[in-house]
């Protein structure tokens, strides 16, 4: 593989951003979760339910 090769330079690129995608997704459910507990846990605690 040359490092000039502009096929495998693509291809690299393809599976980065894929792998990148990826990643943005899966942090992107963590951090709705979180958030959603968060939510939750904020509702009870003001319904008197407490922590």
């Amino acid at each position: 593989m040359s490092d000039t090769d502009p096929k495998s330079a693509q291809d690299l690129t393809v599976v980065v951003q894929s792998l990148l995608q990826q990643m943005q997704d899966k942090f992107q459910t963590m951090s709705d979760q979180i958030i959603g507990r968060n939510i939750l846990r904020s509702m009870a605690f003001h319904a008197g339910g407490g922590l």
